[in-house]
């Protein structure tokens, strides 16, 4: 005669069911706002209750996948969680849920004393933002739990254009427990300045094969440029390819790939793994030659995927671009492109606004 909550498996009476719905239907929110909602529980019957909370968690931590191997193991025993955020309300004590729905209102402001941290969702690396609400039952009942995820967004209050962080296979990470921070750090004080444009040349020739397996390198060139390595998240990466000359056997396809570097570093030494977010293809087939013939490049960042590019004293999150040259022969040749990710801040935005400043143009509009 009892039912589980999908969240946590923890058991409510008959029919009932716990729910955390968010005044923001998007559910992203930035340092200084307010996060609200109200927690809605349904009971064909009614219970009694000690206490109604509703936590508030942010946590930065290593997490295992099917493809966790060597050293990422032993790193995700021996690194510790860091914690963001933790905030808690209590919404009621010693009550009465009746017959039918009844809610709860909260609100909890999202601060803390140092810098927030992005939402990302990697391989290795995780940072999440979570609500947690829990029904005090009485003795001997379990307490039903209900958790939700929010997203976070740490806009750049700083002028990102400085020399980015060394390598991170250049310098042994220590296992500190350390909050990571945007590269570069921002500074509360300072006004949201516009990044310097960073743009790179794209040519790929048959010198940039280093060695071939099998058959002889065919005469090719492809050229190009990308408009900017300093990327915000919130503008697409764009560019250009132009096919200038290709002998048979001729192209398979041009794609553009997006890849992650999550690096750890513990006692036991450093682990730096590169794996693909994501894959955009270019072009198809032999496509026509010549400078006349321009391919356009234009890729946005996925959300949750990609964040600000990030560097602590235990971990980096780093991004590159790989623009892949397929022969029809069966020959790879590609060309990478470290990448600087931020978040530009708005201009002239009040503190607190946050997340409310876009969509207040975009009703305005």
């Amino acid at each position: 005669d009892r039912v589980s909550t999908q969240s946590t498996g923890a058991v409510l009476p008959a029919m009932a069911s716990i729910e955390i719905k968010l005044s923001r239907f998007d559910r992203v929110y930035r340092a200084g706002d307010v996060v609200s909602g109200v927690v809605v529980i349904n009971d064909p019957k009614g219970f009694s209750y000690k206490q109604i909370t509703v936590d508030m968690e942010g946590a930065i931590g290593l997490q295992l996948s099917a493809k966790s191997v060597g050293l990422f193991e032993a790193f995700y025993s021996s690194m510790k969680p860091v914690t963001i955020v933790n905030k808690r309300v209590v919404l009621s004590n010693d009550g009465k849920c009746a017959r039918g729905v009844s809610q709860f209102e909260f609100s909890l402001e999202l601060s803390t004393d140092s810098e927030l941290n992005e939402t990302y969702h990697g391989v290795y690396i995780n940072i999440q933002y979570t609500l947690c609400a829990e029904v005090v039952m009485g003795a001997m009942k379990k307490n039903p739990k209900k958790s939700i995820e929010f997203i976070v967004e740490a806009p750049v209050r700083t002028n990102p254009n400085l020399t980015l962080t060394q390598s991170p296979h250049q310098t042994p990470l220590p296992l500190l427990n350390e909050r990571a921070t945007p590269s570069p750090s921002p500074h509360p004080n300072q006004e949201s300045k516009t990044v310097a444009v960073k743009p790179a040349k794209l040519n790929i020739v048959p010198a940039n094969v280093e060695r071939v397996h099998k058959g002889s390198i065919p005469d090719f060139r492809v050229c190009g440029r990308v408009d900017n390595l300093n990327c915000d998240l919130r503008k697409p990466f764009t560019g250009e390819i132009i096919v200038d000359k290709c002998d048979d056997p001729g192209l398979a396809s041009i794609d553009l790939q997006l890849i992650r570097i999550e690096t750890c570093g513990c006692s036991e030494g450093v682990a730096r793994e590169a794996t693909e977010i994501q894959s955009v293809q270019i072009a198809s087939g032999d496509v026509c030659q010549g400078e006349q013939w321009v391919l356009p490049i234009h890729m946005y960042f996925p959300r949750l995927f990609t964040c600000p590019t990030m560097s602590s004293r235990n971990f980096k999150i780093e991004f590159e671009v790989n623009v892949v040259v397929k022969l029809a022969n069966g020959m790879v040749i590609a060309e990478n492109f470290p990448l600087h990710l931020f978040r530009q801040g708005e201009v002239g935005a009040a503190k607190g606004e946050g997340g409310n400043s876009t969509r207040a143009r975009r009703r305005g509009a």
